[in-house]
């Protein structure tokens, strides 16, 4: 019988500057996906749950325009180049964030 093994699988993310600074506008950070070598791909990354410290919440650095109703929650980390990390979700969160 196969032993079941808890994983998920992780997209990365990191910062577009190289001294990161939250935004002046909402103070949250701000993340775009990271790509392979050739800038093709998102990376990812199949981990076990034990090494996760906590999740994010991700928010869409929308721009100008309607967002298109047949956009569904599958494919929404692929449709926007940039996302914030939303500190405001709760407590545990926001202060893993400013320590």
């Amino acid at each position: 019988m196969p032993e079941d093994i808890s994983c998920i699988l992780v997209s990365w993310f990191i910062h577009p500057d190289v001294e990161p600074e939250p935004d002046e506008d909402n103070g949250m950070w701000k993340l775009c996906p990271e790509r392979d070598e050739n800038g093709d791909h998102h990376l990812v990354q199949v981990i076990h749950l034990d090494t996760i410290l906590r999740g994010a919440h991700l928010l869409p650095c929308y721009g100008v325009g309607f967002i298109p109703t047949e956009l569904t929650y599958v494919d929404a980390l692929d449709c926007w180049d940039a996302y914030f990390v939303n500190k405001f979700i709760d407590y545990h969160a926001h202060e893993l964030l400013t320590s």
